[in-house]
C-alpha cells in the first residue's frame, strides 16, 4: 500500500443535493481505497499533508490544555490541622494586622530528646493536599508570613514588629515556654517558679489549660482549622485583643507589657532593645514543672530572614566557658588528689 494510502483515508463532504455522491472537484479523478473516496491531484492537500495538519491542531489543542491547566488557580486545600497535648505551638502576630499565624512543631520531646549538640532546621509538616508538590517537607515560612504580615515580616527596624514566641504543655505536670536572651549568645539565667514566677498552683493550672484548652483545643484555637497552602501544620487565625477570649495567639499576649498566658513573662523577643526583631533575636525554650524548681533548659530558637527556624541545644559561647572552666578545675583537682 502506498505511504499516503497508510496515513490515513480522507472522506470528503458529500453533496447533499446530489443525493449523497462524492464532489467530482472538477476533471480532478477520485480513487476508491478500501471503500472510500480519495482526491487526488495538484492544486489540494494530499492525504499526507491533511494528516500532517491533524496532528498539528492535536498537538497545539494539547499544549493548550497543559498550559491552561498550569494557570488555573489551585482549589484550596482539604486538610485541617491537628493538635494533640505535649505540641509546641509557634505563634506570629503584630500590632494591627488583621491576622496571626499559628503553626504547630509537634512534640516538645522531639526538642527534649535531641542528641546533645544538636542544630537543625526545624521542618513545618508537608505541603497539603491539592497544593504543587503536596506531601514535600516544608522548611520555611516565608510564604505564609508574606501572606499574613507583608513582605517587610522580617523587618527589624519597622515601628510594629513581627513578634513570635512558643508555647506548649503536656495537660499535666510541664508546661514549655520560650524566654529571649537579652544578647544572643548568652543563655537565659535558668528561671525558678517560686514567688514572682506564678507558675505554682492554682497559677500553673491556668497557664497550663489557657495552652492546651484554648489556644489548642478550643473554639477559635489552633484544633481543627484549615491550613495554609504552604503547610499542613499551619494556620491563619483572625487575630485577638487580650484578655478578650479570643483563642488564637495574640488573644494570650498582653501588647503593653508583653506577658503571656497570665503567666507574668514575655514569651516573644523583648519589647525594645537592640535585639528585639523578629530576626535578630534568639529564644530560649524551658519545661518549666508545677514546683519552685528551676525550669529546664531544652534548646534555643532563631528565625532567619527566609522563615527557616533554626533549633539548636549546643551550649551558648559563654555558658561554654562556664562548663569548660568548671572541667578544668574539676580535672586539676583530682590530679592534685592523685599527687597526694
Amino acid at each position: 500500500m502506498a505511504l499516503n494510502e497508510q496515513l490515513g483515508l480522507i472522506i470528503f463532504q458529500t453533496d447533499r443535493s446530489t443525493g449523497g455522491k462524492i464532489k467530482k472537484g472538477g476533471n480532478r479523478p477520485t480513487k476508491r481505497i478500501g471503500g472510500l473516496f480519495q482526491k487526488s491531484g495538484m492544486g489540494i492537500d494530499s492525504p499526507k499533508q491533511r494528516v500532517k495538519q491533524m496532528i498539528k491542531k492535536i498537538f497545539i489543542t494539547v499544549l493548550l490544555g497543559m498550559v491552561g491547566t498550569a494557570l488555573m488557580p489551585r482549589s484550596a486545600n482539604a486538610d485541617t490541622t491537628s493538635y494533640t497535648a505535649g505540641d509546641l505551638i509557634l505563634g506570629f502576630h503584630q500590632v494591627g494586622a488583621s491576622n496571626d499565624l499559628e503553626v504547630d512543631l509537634g512534640q516538645a520531646s522531639t526538642f527534649i530528646n535531641a542528641a546533645a549538640g544538636s542544630t537543625f532546621n526545624v521542618q513545618f509538616g508537608l505541603i497539603p493536599t491539592g497544593q504543587l508538590n503536596a506531601g514535600n517537607a516544608v522548611f520555611d515560612l516565608n510564604s505564609d508570613l508574606t501572606s499574613v504580615f507583608g513582605s517587610s515580616w522580617n523587618n527589624n527596624s519597622q515601628t510594629n514588629l513581627v513578634r513570635w514566641g512558643i508555647a506548649g504543655t503536656d495537660a499535666s505536670t510541664k508546661v514549655f515556654l520560650t524566654f529571649a536572651e537579652a544578647t544572643p549568645g548568652t543563655l537565659v539565667t535558668p528561671v525558678s517558679n517560686g514567688a514572682g514566677w506564678g507558675f505554682v498552683g492554682s497559677n500553673f493550672t491556668s497557664i497550663k489549660n489557657k495552652i492546651n484548652n484554648n489556644l489548642g483545643l478550643g473554639i477559635g484555637g489552633y484544633q481543627s482549622q484549615p491550613t495554609t497552602n504552604n503547610s499542613n501544620v499551619a494556620t491563619i487565625q483572625s487575630a485577638g485583643v487580650f484578655g478578650s477570649g479570643n483563642n488564637a495567639w495574640q488573644g494570650f499576649q498582653d501588647n503593653s507589657n508583653g506577658l503571656a498566658f497570665g503567666s507574668g513573662r514575655i514569651v516573644e523577643q523583648p519589647l525594645s532593645g537592640s535585639y528585639n526583631g523578629p530576626t535578630n533575636s534568639t529564644l530560649d525554650l524551658f519545661q518549666l514543672p508545677n514546683t519552685n524548681s528551676a525550669g529546664t533548659y531544652v534548646g534555643s530558637f532563631s528565625l532567619n530572614n527566609s522563615g527557616q527556624l533554626q533549633f539548636s541545644n549546643v551550649p551558648e559561647p559563654s555558658t561554654l566557658l562556664v562548663l569548660t572552666t568548671g572541667a578544668a578545675f574539676l580535672a586539676l583537682r583530682r590530679r592534685r588528689s592523685v599527687r597526694a
